[in-house]
């Protein structure tokens, strides 16, 4: 399946949506920010950090209105946020973005889900199987490997080994 620009606005982390700036946009620099051309991208990129430290629960709202200004601006704040030298102001952002991925990929058919799962070189397959312990229906597996490469950075309970289903 083929990633639309409004696909890339939602998930701007996307190696296609590098890909989609770097099509539109050769030789970006950030001298060129300065640019008046690019007001609105930094207004957006402004408006995302704001909203990740002003929202609480922390999230970046999904603007529909422009998906090119939604795609530059992300990797924008991302260079704002990395700027301020303030951890806090760099992992509350990236907190609100990924709590912004979650909801929106919540919507997503299955395909959708595969594909940004492949963008990342995940190995997950449709299971629609059910847990008989717990009752619980789960719609995809990850691979084992995939798994432990990523869940090595996640402290809660939740996300321990012996906590998972497996396959």
């Amino acid at each position: 399946m083929v990633l639309t620009t409004s696909d890339l606005a939602k998930y701007p982390f996307l190696s296609e949506a590098a890909e989609y700036i770097r099509a539109r946009i050769p030789d970006l620099k950030i001298e060129d920010l300065a640019d008046p051309s690019f007001e609105p991208v930094l207004d957006r990129a402004e408006e995302r950090i704001r909203e990740a430290l002003l929202n609480n629960p922390p999230e970046v709202t999904y603007r529909t209105r422009n998906t090119e200004i939604e795609i530059i601006s992300f990797p924008v704040a991302v260079m704002i946020a990395a700027a301020t030298g303030n951890e806090y102001i760099k992992r509350r952002y990236a907190l609100a973005e990924a709590r912004r991925a979650y909801t929106l990929l919540r919507l997503e058919d299955r395909d959708k889900i595969l594909d940004v799962a492949r963008n990342f070189n995940w190995r997950l397959k449709p299971v629609g199987e059910e847990d008989l312990q717990t009752n619980r229906s789960y719609d995809f597996k990850l691979n084992f490997i995939d798994y432990l490469r990523n869940a090595g950075n996640f402290h809660e309970s939740e996300w321990k080994l012996v906590n998972r289903f497996m396959l």
